[in-house]
């Protein structure tokens, strides 16, 4: 939120899971902020830290668009985690 909307800038984040077929979830978190330099999603502030750790406990992958805002998506095998049954 401190990076996306500087100065009180308003905008929208999105928190979407869902289970996918193939065994396969996706998390994507996105948001419609002021995005950031191509350089900066390998950089080691905490936050991507975060993600690329979530993405590696999970023997999972990232992916990170920086379009409109950011958008990170880690995607797993259902395998790696207990999920209840819908």
């Amino acid at each position: 939120m401190k990076y996306a909307f500087p100065g009180g800038r308003e905008g929208t984040v999105s928190v979407v899971f869902k289970q996918e077929a193939g065994g396969w979830c996706r998390l994507q978190i996105t948001d419609d902020g002021v995005g950031f330099k191509a350089d900066d999603q390998h950089t080691q502030s905490l936050g991507m830290s975060l993600m690329y750790g979530l993405a590696g406990q999970l023997e999972g992958g990232i992916a990170i668009s920086n379009q409109t805002g950011v958008s990170v998506m880690v995607r797993f095998r259902r395998s790696t985690v207990d999920l209840p049954q819908e």
